[in-house]
């Protein structure tokens, strides 16, 4: 774990370390978080399914977020989407069973979920009472967040919402996380840069230690106008964060879905050395797994009667699909 003031942080997934997610883990003097405890990967990309190495990442990923959530006594769940939760059953391109279910969320002291309103998407409400209702079974103490804060011992948790960028998408939950007047961080999930202008005004004039920002996606630029001017505009919106708070922004999620990410920043003035990443605190490499996934497999190409395999697991956890593998 890195410290940072009085927190102590580790990130435990994303695109930076091969998958979809914001997984990230905090520690201050009074309460240990996991804030978004899930990851997946794209179904399709480039009209490919994910490599043999995606699914190796994934299980990676599943195995670092259930180790860690022994020691987590808050979770916060930002939005319903699959890469931001772990959903109570078996999947395959979230790699997870019931037990990581259960695991994940049995014995928690409490968890804060984004409360559901007229902008929810009712795919995401869908998610949300099942999950709600599994939780229940467990007898998971849950609280419904929007607007507002709540506290341990001299940790505060300040909530707001923002846009996911598309309107069709709904909000995503925002935390501020302040220990005392000594440490503050910024956690804003799937803000896409942010391009929500009252998020961006927000964070822009929040002193704060350290902002995990969740980028815009540039790799759906070329599918119509609206995300292509949500991309633009968040990524204005992100260089403007960095530059003003240089060593102190996360760069992760959907930005990092593009290989020429770092390019796109460097044209809005900001250098490799402004920015973090989840792979840089952690000391290892970029990974960029679904971003090149077409490089992946020309180079690396998966054995004969691989969709067919991959049909095979469906509905199951991947670590079936990467026994079968090696095999």
């Amino acid at each position: 774990m890195l410290r940072v003031c009085s927190f102590e942080i580790e990130p435990l997934a994303d695109e930076s370390l091969g998958v979809r997610s914001m997984s990230f883990l905090v520690a201050t003097p009074d309460v240990v978080l996991l804030l978004d405890p899930g990851a997946s990967l794209a179904p399709r990309r480039f009209n490919l399914p994910p490599h043999p190495e995606e699914f190796r990442a994934l299980a990676e990923a599943r195995k670092q977020i259930v180790d860690r959530a022994e020691d987590a006594e808050v979770l916060v769940i930002s939005h319903y989407h699959r890469d931001h939760f772990t959903p109570p059953y078996e999947s395959l391109y979230e790699c997870c069973d019931k037990n990581d279910f259960t695991s994940i969320y049995n014995g928690r002291k409490e968890l804060l979920m984004k409360t559901l309103d007229s902008k929810t998407p009712f795919n995401q409400k869908k998610r949300a009472w099942r999950l709600a209702r599994e939780l229940e079974k467990l007898g998971v103490k849950v609280r419904r967040m929007g607007e507002g804060s709540v506290s341990f011992g001299d940790t505060t948790l300040s909530f707001f919402l923002s846009s996911h960028g598309s309107s069709k998408l709904g909000n995503v939950l925002v935390v501020i996380l302040k220990y005392r007047n000594e440490c503050t961080l910024i956690y804003a999930p799937d803000v896409q840069g942010p391009v929500d202008d009252a998020a961006f005004s927000r964070m822009l004039t929040t002193k704060f230690d350290l902002a995990v920002v969740g980028g815009p996606p540039l790799y759906l630029e070329e599918r119509s106008e609206e995300p292509s001017n949500i991309a633009k505009k968040g990524l204005a919106n992100l260089a403007a964060l960095i530059k003003a708070n240089p060593r102190r922004v996360i760069v992760t999620h959907h930005l990092l879905r593009s290989s020429d990410w770092m390019e796109a920043l460097e044209r809005h003035g900001v250098s490799e050395d402004d920015i973090l990443t989840y792979s840089s605190i952690r000391g290892v490499p970029l990974t960029l797994l679904e971003a090149r996934r077409r490089l992946l497999f020309e180079s690396d190409p998966p054995p004969p009667g691989y969709e067919d395999l991959i049909a095979k697991h469906k509905g199951r956890k991947c670590t079936g699909l990467l026994h079968e593998l090696q095999g």
